[in-house]
């Protein structure tokens, strides 16, 4: 299942259906078809429905979304979007389009991304999308803020990636991460991967402490941008990994047999990273208590 910040995507059968909210006049084609814009209140799907455009032979296995755009996974190895597009997460080469809903750019179909080779996985952040391949490469596009490039596109809001780019070598080069990646995680404006080697990097923006580097220790380097890869402090072995809006978390393997650990860093305003505290961010990864 997938889900956006209103509605929610499922898949039965191999076909995609979607049901939920939308508010007519700030629609971006989530649910994947067509609305009735002479409504104005939200208006609510209570049934789903199946979203337009897949390859009928090809059925969906994966669905992943956030915010106003979704991302499935068939059987054959392709993806395909559909929803919001104002900074490229569609993958299409364009920002203008390739239909306009009342919310802005957009699609209201699902459309297949260009990728060169069989997807395995995907995960959708709020503005940035990345794939990953059988071949372990990892290719990601919309917000440049994620992507690790110096030059982008024009978008809307700013600078993006309008159609997707291998991260690969950057990550294995600077990050010194392996070139076969097995894990990514993309939030509002960070993103977080792990190699085939256990080890984990994360990239973007640096607020809050969020990427969990080695060196961070006062404010203004606290807020900047990584625009590059940083190799997570302290953190080997790690299995599986995950992105908040302002907070991260990975998974580690135990070396003694015992249960896996959780270790958790960035934003605790909310006590989001189970560590017993509240209101303190934490800058470099630390260990979640587990259940007593």
């Amino acid at each position: 299942m997938g889900m956006n910040r209103q509605s929610q995507c499922s898949i039965a059968m191999g076909r995609v259906t979607c049901w939920g909210a939308w508010l007519p006049s700030a629609y971006l084609g989530e649910l994947g078809r067509s609305i009735e814009r002479q409504a104005r209140n939200l208006q609510v799907d209570l049934e789903p429905q199946v979203v337009a455009g897949f390859n009928a032979g090809d059925p969906a296995i994966f669905i992943d979304g956030q915010a106003h755009t979704m991302c499935a996974v068939t059987a054959g190895g392709k993806l395909w979007c559909w929803g919001s597009n104002r900074f490229g997460q569609l993958g299409l080469g364009l920002t203008e389009g390739p239909q306009t809903c009342s919310g802005g750019p957009c699609s209201r179909e699902a459309r297949v991304v260009d990728l060169p080779g069989f997807v395995i996985d995907v995960d959708v952040g709020t503005n940035t999308i990345c794939a990953i391949l059988r071949d372990g490469s990892l290719h990601c596009w919309g917000s440049i803020l994620l992507s690790g490039a110096s030059e982008g596109d024009a978008c809307a809001d700013g600078v993006c990636s309008k159609a997707p780019f291998s991260l690969t070598e950057e990550l294995a080069s600077v990050a010194e991460l392996s070139d076969y990646v097995v894990r990514v995680a993309v939030g509002d404006a960070h993103a977080c991967a792990v190699g085939a080697d256990a080890v984990a990097t994360c990239w973007g923006s640096n607020q809050y402490g969020r990427l969990g580097i080695t060196g961070v220790a006062d404010e203004a380097q606290e807020d900047s941008v990584e625009a590059w890869p940083s190799v997570l402090s302290r953190l080997i072995n790690v299995t599986d990994i995950a992105v908040g809006a302002r907070h991260s978390c990975a998974r580690v393997r135990s070396s003694r047999g015992q249960d896996d650990r959780i270790y958790c860093w960035g934003d605790n305003n909310h006590a989001q990273l189970g560590n017993g505290l509240i209101g303190d961010r934490q800058l470099l990864p630390t260990r979640a208590l587990g259940p007593r």
